[in-house]
């Protein structure tokens, strides 16, 4: 029984770095993985707001220069 309860013990202890060696790495996947999911998600917010601003400006600009056109194109019939 003693011998049993020895070789119990060592083999725990056997174990136990190897644990606490995969435990830290699955850890580490983890946490990078979680990391580069957060990155993606931040990323492909910041292209949708750019291409979003970048509509609208194009947006106002055309509406500009047709209303700017406009006004000249009626002032140089009014003349």
């Amino acid at each position: 029984m003693a011998a049993n309860e020895a070789g119990t013990k060592r083999r725990s202890l056997l174990l136990i770095p190897g644990y606490l060696w995969i435990c830290p790495t699955r850890v580490v996947v983890v946490v990078v993985v979680l990391v580069v999911a957060v990155v993606a998600v931040v990323v492909v917010v910041v292209v949708v707001v750019v291409v979003l601003v970048v509509a609208v400006v194009v947006v106002v600009v055309v509406v500009v220069v047709v209303v700017v056109v406009n006004a000249v194109v009626l002032t140089l019939r009014s003349r």
